[in-house]
């Protein structure tokens, strides 16, 4: 069996983490990939482009309800390219997935990140709202710290479809993000929108993926597109300085320039420069203005909105609000809309308007700011208000203000431990999950008592034959939620010359089986870590659904996690559905990668054995702060990952690839 596998979260979006990179040039501070400000070609891009870009979706929903899905090239898609390019973008791909702020080390341009959605999700009601209408009403966009370029994205796709003569200006730090992200970013949409007869194009929904091929001829379609409906492209790469403001012209456009910019505020540094650049850009280009989405607070970095409008009130300039995403419920239940400094009539001060806010799309977060609650120290957010409201007399404690009714007794355990014994339980049901694998629910005795199974923990089952000397005792873990009242849910896969296996796949409804516990594991509590990652083989998902399941069922714990799982063929990925689910529905803390040892012909993730190369773009790295990497498999993955367990009860020294990429014996849990 081989196990090799993708690569951390990338859209994971956290306070702690910068999104603009090293865009700050500061005495004494020393960026990475130090390069000058350089304008690239569209033509020079495209030639470094790949023959095909494997894409995704992303939602997008405007404030009043308007939904539109865009394709974006998966980073899993960058990191086989980067890898295929060799060695010499080993610090490149090191950019790629880090889960906490470095000084001095660009990581953010790959990913996307919340406020870029919160500023794409406004430009989407530039038709029922005129406001906004207003606002971006030019011919020429500007887009600071491009990255993945969504809210440049909603805009271009408008242009193709109406014919809007455009010109795209996407500047980001580092020219490599430009042409693996930026730019197949930007020819995703197009194909996904052109109406060149004749010419096939991706279909999206919420569910699409897929790979789109870079022919020659799909490159010349684009090529024409453009020319057509007089679209410009141009592309500028460097740290935020005059001498980037000196290649965007001052003049040229008849109704003005709109420049865009996201995340671009995280840190004091990053804010004095951005807010020098941008001021500077506003006073020397022609009729422009500038749109910016930010965080309220930028917690553990010290970023926040009060010091942009203190940078911008020192060159002249007015921060004037125009949006806070709001929470249903509050102040009306819709989002408001209000100036914190309209600026005075007659003034010939610049306007600087923002997007003062973030949050998941549906919704707006409240960002805690007091760095004494535990929830302030994360960065947590909190859906019980909105920026700019006032706060609840609980949120001024930094305590939710979020009841929980408890009501009647709580339900008995089924499995209690110490000398209960084994417990018979009836087989209700029995489903076909795969060619070798079924899902058994057992009928608890009381139905309505749960399994009361702590995570991570299992239960063994024993079952012995009429000309079996011995009992056959295994452990297994169960995939139902130890909450449910009634039943127990096991996924489990045939083995050959396995007897539990092969038992229970011969059961019928109507049989019983014999379970004791709860066997203990690993003692989960919220928050406990910032960021776990699974790595598992075959049937060593199911107690990485457990801790993963019990992780996003509760809406305090906001550790992030990262599934890498390895199997034969397609048709043995187990709870794939399960996992997708999560994945649509935490986007941002949650990317499952999947590696098999005969991959169908065009699968696009990850094929072959396990190299250290390849763990150490995959994981979270031994210095990432508060992190656990779980691994669990069959023998051969525990010895190649981190090295076999001593006995069931003892974790045994770590080895392998683990060992060998500067992971501690505390850093790793087996299983």
């Amino acid at each position: 069996m081989a196990f090799s596998f993708g690569f951390e979260d990338d859209e994971a979006d956290d306070a702690k983490t910068s999104p603009a990179g090293p865009s700050v040039l500061k005495a004494g501070k020393v960026q990475a990939h130090q390069a000058p400000v350089k304008e690239h070609t569209l033509e020079e891009l495209i030639a470094k482009l790949p023959d095909h870009l494997s894409y995704s979706t992303v939602r997008i929903e405007s404030p009043t309800g308007r939904v539109l899905f865009l394709p974006k090239r998966d980073l899993y898609d960058v990191r086989v390219q980067l890898l295929q390019e060799g060695p010499t973008n080993d610090d490149v791909i090191d950019q790629i997935g880090t889960s906490d702020l470095r000084s001095g080390v660009y990581e953010g341009g790959f990913k996307t990140w919340e406020c870029s959605l919160d500023l794409a999700s406004l430009l989407l009601d530039r038709g029922p709202r005129k406001d906004i209408d207003e606002l971006i009403r030019c011919d020429q966009i500007i887009e600071l710290g491009a990255g993945t370029a969504l809210p440049s994205l909603v805009l271009f796709q408008h242009a193709l479809l109406n014919s809007i003569p455009l010109t795209f200006t996407l500047a980001d730090f580092n020219d490599t993000v430009l042409r693996l992200v930026t730019l197949p970013n930007l020819i995703l949409t197009w194909a996904a929108t052109t109406k060149q007869p004749g010419f096939t194009t991706p279909k999206l929904d919420k569910n699409s993926t897929g790979d789109f091929d870079l022919t020659p001829e799909v490159i010349q379609h684009f090529l024409t597109d453009l020319k057509s409906n007089d679209i410009i492209l141009r592309f500028l790469s460097g740290p935020w300085s005059p001498s980037l403001a000196n290649l965007i012209p001052s003049s040229g456009v008849d109704m003005g320039t709109v420049i865009l910019a996201a995340e671009t505020i995280y840190s004091p540094e990053s804010t004095e420069a951005f807010t020098e650049l941008i001021c500077g850009l506003l006073k020397r280009v022609k009729m422009s203005k500038a749109m910016i989405a930010a965080k309220r607070m930028y917690f553990g970095v010290g970023g926040s909105v009060d010091g942009l409008k203190a940078a911008c009130r020192e060159r002249g300039a007015v921060a004037y609000e125009i949006e806070n995403h709001g929470v249903p419920g509050m102040e009306g239940g819709h989002v408001r809309r209000y100036a914190t400094e309209p600026p005075k009539s007659g003034s010939n001060n610049t306007i600087l308007y923002g997007l003062l806010g973030a949050g998941a799309l549906g919704g707006g977060y409240y960002y805690l700011n007091s760095s004494n609650s535990t929830t302030a120290q994360h960065g947590a957010k909190n859906e019980s208000g909105a920026l700019g409201m006032p706060a609840s007399k609980n949120e001024e404690k930094n305590i939710p203000a979020k009841a929980v009714a408890v009501t009647g007794v709580a339900p008995v355990k089924a499995f209690t431990g110490g000398d209960q014994g084994f417990i018979s339980l009836l087989l209700e049901s029995v489903e076909n999950v795969s060619h070798n694998t079924k899902k058994f629910r057992f009928k608890l005795n009381d139905e309505d008592s749960t399994s009361g199974l702590p995570v991570a923990s299992a239960l063994l089952t024993k079952f012995k034959g009429p000309d079996m000397e011995k009992p056959v005792i295994r452990p297994y873990t169960p995939v139902s939620d130890e909450d449910e009242k009634g039943y127990l849910d096991f996924v489990v896969k045939v083995y050959p010359n396995g007897p539990m296996s092969e038992h229970l796949h011969a059961m019928k409804a109507g049989e019983r089986l014999d379970f004791k516990g709860p066997i203990p594991k690993y003692p989960w509590t919220a928050n406990k870590h910032d960021h776990i990652a699974l790595i598992a083989g075959g049937t060593g998902i199911t107690p990485m659904y457990q801790v993963a399941r019990a992780i996003f069922k509760n809406p305090e714990d906001k550790t992030k996690v990262t599934l890498v799982f390895g199997n034969v063929s397609e048709e043995d990925i187990l709870l794939k559905k399960e996992w997708e689910d999560l994945e649509r529905e935490f986007p941002q803390r949650f990317r499952a990668f999947y590696v098999l040892d005969n991959p169908p012909e065009g699968w696009t993730q990850g094929k072959g054995f396990i190299t250290k190369d390849l763990l150490k773009t995959t994981l979270p790295g031994p210095k990432d702060g508060n992190i656990k990497l779980f691994v669990c498999g069959p023998p051969g993955l525990y010895k190649a990952i981190a090295g076999p367990k001593k006995s069931p009860g003892e974790q045994g020294e770590l080895s392998g690839i683990l060992s060998e990429l500067g992971y501690t014996q505390e850093q790793v849990y087996k299983f």
